[in-house]
């Protein structure tokens, strides 16, 4: 079956020979899009749970098995099929690497897939009121903290959700549907300001979270369906999130696919052995939630003639935790040195917003930025 007709079949939605294809056909695994649609519908079709505890590691091992497949996916052309499932994106910027660095690169790509093309109106709203909220409770701990005051009072994420949902408008709305606010000391202190944020928010939301290509109108879309790109597939399959944040692991597969591939294209390059040149692949026993974006940070060379102590060392990657001023990776290879909480310290040569740079990031955990933030707020004042 080639991929017209397996396409053919997934707009008819004939649902006993998508769950019979041959996943190990030739022609399935020599195609970025076909892999990837045929194994999504076939492991979904199959149960959530199915789809949740397959379709990642099923993804790496198509990876691995042959560095072309790894090529498809890291640093495709840009006319490959990957983009036909996953359209490239305006302005992705590849995070980038210290050029201290001494580690060999398998090298990765200037055209990262986009993961915003399901996003709508309504998801943006709901995620910049999120963001601000946010904003409000963090600087309410640092508070906390600082003044070694219990936490109990902030708003927990629950509510904070449930109010991205809902959009209140009114302190009595607030009151008569929300707990936390049915304490008039909350009211007073966070409910004007949480209408004024669901408001604004509402009036004037964020677009670009990380992109510029704002939202499409799937539903209504008059695209043939040979070129769907694969939101449109979830789309027509009526294929949807448990709610926007969903943490459900056949959502995070689902609607987090897009962030997982450009994920890997960026950290593309530091995925090889500096022993046997092998490409390194996660260690799933330190994966929190099989199917999320970023939960696997940990890595391994699992070559069976590399040397057994170097192969089950496990190599700690990730993007650094100041993202607002640094676009650069950890690799625990380079980057050596631990703070007081036993984290990674960013040792890269980090951009500032004016356009210098300074000589290290020195970022390692969100415990240490907030009291670097509430340092650099004390000195200021």
């Amino acid at each position: 079956m080639n991929l017209d007709t397996f396409k053919s079949h997934l707009y008819n939605k004939d649902t006993d020979l998508i769950k019979s294809i041959d996943l190990d056909d030739d022609l399935i695994n020599n195609s970025a899009e076909f892999f990837i649609l045929a194994n999504f519908f076939h492991n979904y079709l199959n149960g959530v749970k199915y789809l949740s505890e397959n379709f990642t590691q099923n993804f790496w091992k198509w990876i691995s098995s042959d560095i072309n497949n790894f090529k498809k996916i890291s640093n495709p052309s840009e006319s490959d099929s990957l983009y036909n499932v996953f359209p490239k994106c305006k302005n992705y910027e590849s995070i980038g690497a210290d050029p201290r660095e001494e580690i060999k690169r398998l090298g990765g790509t200037q055209y990262y897939v986009c993961d915003r093309k399901h996003l709508t109106k309504s998801d943006n709203i709901y995620r910049t009121i999120k963001q601000k909220l946010k904003m409000i409770t963090r600087e309410q701990k640092i508070w906390s903290k600082k003044n070694k005051v219990s936490q109990s009072w902030i708003m927990r994420d629950p509510t904070i959700n449930y109010i991205c949902e809902n959009k209140p408008v009114t302190e009595n709305e607030l009151q008569s549907k929300y707990f936390y606010f049915k304490n008039n000391k909350n009211l007073k202190r966070d409910g004007a300001r949480v209408l004024k944020v669901v408001r604004d928010s509402k009036n004037n939301y964020k677009e670009n979270f990380g992109c510029s290509c704002g939202v499409t109108d799937i539903k209504n879309n008059q695209k043939n369906y040979t070129n769907f790109h694969f939101y449109e597939w979830l789309s027509h399959w009526d294929i949807k999130k448990e709610n926007f944040f969903s943490r459900k692991a056949s959502d995070l597969v689902a609607y987090k696919l897009a962030g997982y591939i450009a994920r890997i294209q960026q950290i593309a390059s530091h995925l090889q052995c500096e022993f046997c040149n092998s490409l390194l692949v996660p260690n799933w026993n330190y994966a929190k939630n099989i199917g999320a974006s970023y939960n696997v940070t940990i890595f391994h060379c699992i070559n069976a003639d590399c040397n057994l102590k170097r192969k089950s060392k496990n190599i700690y990657i990730n993007h650094c935790l100041n993202a607002y001023f640094c676009e650069c990776l950890i690799d625990s290879r380079v980057n050596k040195k631990r703070c007081k909480r036993d984290r990674i310290y960013c040792n890269s040569l980090s951009p500032i917003k004016e356009g210098s740079r300074s000589d290290n990031c020195q970022s390692c955990c969100q415990e240490c930025l907030d009291e670097r933030i509430e340092k650099s707020k004390e000195k200021n004042f």
